[in-house]
């Protein structure tokens, strides 16, 4: 499935896209929109971009396709691509079993910016469908925004962690980290 610049699909309420080929798109555009679902098949080539929900790095709560990319792949143990952008977010990102987060640089370039929150919960846990497995978080940098320490929050948090691993990961600006 090709997606030229600016190709979109819309899925309407209450439908479900199921992607089950391999998707060539940019991984900086958006190409899925609308209120309904889009799930990915073991076809698939099992990666997905953050972006092609609709996180563009440029509002306050990415939160929602962040999060939406990490489901999806954690069922058919998929990578998840953070292109070089700052992703900011309101609500702490759940990082399931049998995923793994990518970032296409290093240091600054790409960037996830809790806000008054935690950045992530790694949770071994399985989900509808997956297996417990493996986490691999690489070339990533998590900014925090200092609040969590004053919430009592750690920036990451591991539960039922089983096999966690962190490759090029740059953790800034929090007392308490993990």
């Amino acid at each position: 499935l090709r997606f030229a610049r600016g190709g979109k699909i819309i899925v309407a309420a209450g439908k479900t896209l199921t992607i089950d080929c391999p998707i060539v798109a940019d991984w900086k555009q958006q190409i899925f929109d609308g209120p309904g679902t889009v799930k990915f098949g073991w076809n698939s080539d099992h990666r997905v971009s953050v972006c092609w929900k609709g996180a563009t790095g440029n509002i306050n709560n990415n939160a929602p396709f962040i999060q939406w990319a990490l489901d999806q792949m954690s069922v058919i143990q998929g990578t998840v691509i953070i292109p070089f952008r700052d992703f900011r977010y309101t609500n702490a990102l759940k990082i399931h079993s049998n995923t793994i987060i990518e970032g296409q640089g290093r240091k600054f370039t790409c960037t996830l910016h809790p806000i008054d929150c935690p950045a992530v919960i790694i949770d071994g846990s399985p989900v509808d469908g997956g297996w417990i497995f493996r986490i691999k978080i690489k070339n990533l940098t998590i900014f925090g925004d200092g609040t969590s320490d004053a919430h009592g929050d750690k920036l990451v948090t591991l539960r039922n962690a089983y096999n966690v691993e962190m490759e090029d990961v740059w953790i800034y600006n929090q007392k308490t980290s993990i």
